[in-house]
């Protein structure tokens, strides 16, 4: 009688690279021909934003910009802006060759400063860090089934989910926008903030189409001087190329703006049109789940057998995180501020930690906001505000989530004398994955040539079997099978819940 081996494809995750890179930003600037000259400068802030995450071979490639953005009071007491673009590229060797790369990538500010070289130059200095991840998603030819010359296999079939792809596509939206008559006209952009929500995903054969809507919020100041806010929003429809994917794959979608900005139309004396530019990102991961079975021992009642194995780490989508929730924070306006003129909130940091088989998300909250005393001029302020977020992970195994934090709206009102009460909903989004380690066998080797020496003498023995044990075990030190012994014990499973005597016929 021939052996007969069955094989199966198993997806293996391997993690390549988990690290955090310093950016370095040093940079000599000068102010635009229209703005006007600076006086004082009230705040530098940075934002790093990726535009390009490739692993390749064994190395990873990054590549994005570092928004920087300067508010300042000119000699005439106004409000300004200046936004510089500072581009980065950034490499990391990987621990191995990358296949099919799952990459993970996240940007905060370390720190930012800058200086008034002249009223219009600016020196700023600052640095960025870069935490990445980087898996690898390999296939592995798998033995799943065997028969013939004896042979006893050990196997178990688990769920477990392969990453079919992941993507990031650049999307771009533009529209000229006309100010109501009830609004002034426009002297100079001050702020640009930008939230993207998916409405919609659909997944066809090939292809995915996104739905969704982005919201953009601006604060301008007039001709007459006097600072307003303006808010729309614009439509997102996009089909998106997805190589081998299905009705059968499940795609984890979502949105983040990479720039926003809104400029007066190049129409000479024409103040009241402005031209809005978004570009977004559109992140897929595309997963497909499987039945994956697994074998980790094989024996042989009647040859010497011996194995190739290997330990892998099997995935299996635990969920996909799309929440929000809700932040409040009671904060006391400095300086006897009584008026605001903007208050937008950013989420400056955040970490995520396991506790109690739960994600613990732990991160830093920025409230900013223009405000002024009186008629005074007005000032910038901020405050750090530290916030958690606990995401349950069901089942025991080892749980890997990198997830995405955008503030997703704000809205603040007054709480009493001195006192606001912000309150700011903070957007998650990613993939949580339990991770199992288990034993594959990948080959089978078996000589016929050679009789099993240690052969037990055929006939019906009686074995005491403690509580746990596998019936796996004690077919193996007998050198029959795990179905004889279940058959002739009546038995439906292969472990013991407690101690007992059991027939064991080695035939």
């Amino acid at each position: 009688m021939e052996l007969h081996v069955g094989k199966q494809p198993v997806f293996i995750h391997e993690t390549l690279l988990e690290a955090e890179l310093e950016q370095p930003v040093e940079c000599d600037v000068l102010l635009p021909d229209y703005c006007e000259d600076i006086q004082k400068i009230l705040k530098c802030t940075m934002e790093p934003v990726f535009t390009r995450r490739e692993a390749a071979e064994e190395r990873l490639e990054l590549e994005g910009i570092c928004l920087v953005t300067v508010y300042y009071r000119s000699p005439g007491g106004n409000l300004c802006r200046g936004e510089y673009k500072v581009p980065f590229s950034k490499t990391a060797d990987l621990r191995g060759k990358a296949t099919c790369p799952v990459v993970w990538a996240q940007g905060v500010c370390s720190y930012v400063n800058c200086r008034a070289v002249s009223s219009r130059r600016l020196d700023i200095r600052g640095a960025a860090t870069l935490r990445v991840a980087v898996g690898n998603v390999r296939q592995q030819e798998a033995v799943c089934s065997a028969s013939g010359m004896g042979l006893q296999l050990r196997s178990t079939t688990r769920p477990s989910t392969r990453i079919v792809l992941q993507t990031c596509r650049s999307l771009s939206l533009s529209e000229e926008l006309e100010l109501p008559e009830s609004k002034d006209g426009v002297a100079a952009i001050l702020r640009v903030g930008a939230v993207a929500r998916l409405l919609d995903c659909k997944v066809l054969a090939g292809k995915v189409i996104l739905r969704g809507e982005a919201t953009v919020n601006f604060l301008y100041r007039g001709l007459g001087g006097k600072c307003e806010t303006m808010e729309l929003s614009l439509p997102i429809s996009q089909m998106i190329d997805a190589e081998g994917v299905d009705d059968q794959c499940r795609c984890h979608a979502r949105l983040s703006v990479q720039h926003a900005a809104v400029e007066r139309c190049d129409r000479q004396d024409d103040d009241r049109r402005l031209n809005i530019s978004l570009t977004l990102n559109a992140h897929l991961r595309v997963h497909r789940n499987y039945q994956a079975q697994c074998s980790s021992d094989c024996y042989s009642t009647q040859y010497e057998c011996g194995c190739k194995t290997q330990n892998a780490r099997l995935l299996e989508l635990n969920q996909e995180v799309d929440r929000t929730f809700l932040y409040r924070e009671r904060m006391e306006l400095p300086d006897k501020v009584d008026h605001i003129t903007d208050l937008w909130c950013r989420v400056a940091d955040w970490k995520v930690k396991t506790e109690d088989q739960d994600a613990l998300i732990c991160g830093k909250l920025c409230v900013a906001l223009f405000g002024r005393k009186g008629e005074g001029d007005l000032e910038y302020y901020e405050k750090l505000v530290d916030f958690e977020e606990r995401v349950p992970m069901a089942g025991g195994a080892e749980a890997i989530f990198r997830p995405s934090l955008r503030v997703a709206g704000q809205s603040y009102n007054f709480s009493g004398e001195g006192s606001l009460e912000v309150r700011c909903e903070i957007a998650v989004s990613g993939c949580a994955y339990r991770c199992t380690s288990q034993p594959l066998i990948c080959d089978i080797t078996l000589d016929s040539t050679k009789q099993k020496q240690s052969r037990v003498e055929k006939g019906l023995y009686i074995c005491r079997a403690e509580a746990g044990e596998e019936l796996w075990d004690i077919a193996r030190r007998y050198n029959t099978s795990v179905e004889y012994i279940l058959e002739e014990n009546q038995l439906a499973e292969g472990s013991l819940e407690k101690s007992t005597m059991l027939l064991v016929p080695v035939l």
